[in-house]
This record gives structure tokens, sequence and C-alpha cells, in this order.
């Protein structure tokens, strides 16, 4: 199981980010590319880990790969770095 740190670092990866069309939309949404902390709180790995906002604020400490706003209430990747394009996952038709 990974710790909060690295769940929220691949959550905000480029990996993650070509597929995930949620978080994708929502940072895009956001000229600054914050993405608000309660996004990343529902997600159901991250509740396994903790469900305190303060903790999941204070895990993202010396990141290399992501930040957190002075409010703690928005992460997002490393100055603001480039979103990968969106891979749309093509789904196959059922007969």
């Amino acid at each position: 199981l990974p710790n909060v740190l690295e769940l929220l670092e691949y959550y905000l990866s480029d990996k993650n980010l070509e597929t995930d069309a949620f978080f994708h939309s929502k940072i895009t949404e956001n000229p600054e590319g914050w993405l608000d902390i309660d996004h990343i709180m529902n997600c159901k790995k991250l509740k396994t880990l903790s469900t305190d906002r303060k903790v999941v604020a204070d895990s993202i400490e010396g990141s290399k790969e992501v930040e957190i706003s002075e409010d703690q209430l928005k992460i997002r990747r490393i100055g603001n770095s480039k979103l990968p394009e969106l891979k749309v996952m093509k789904t196959r038709k059922r007969d």
C-alpha cells in the first residue's frame, strides 16, 4: 500500500493524468493548475490511508512532484507543470 504522499504524487503524475479525465478536467479548469483538495479527499484509496485533511496537507511537505496552496485547500503539480495529453480510452461495444 502506498503512503499518502506516494498516492498524491501518483494522482497528479503524467501516467495517471493521461487517462484520468476527471482530475485532468478539474486541473485544466483552474488557470493556475490547482486541484481542490476535496476532490482528492473523496478518493477511496486515500480514505483508506487518511481522512484527515491536515495529514494529507502535511504529507506534501518536501515533495518534488506536488505542492499545496498557502491556504492548504488545493494541490497541484510543482510549478503548474504542463499536463499530459488526455488519452481517451476506447471502450468496446458489446454485441
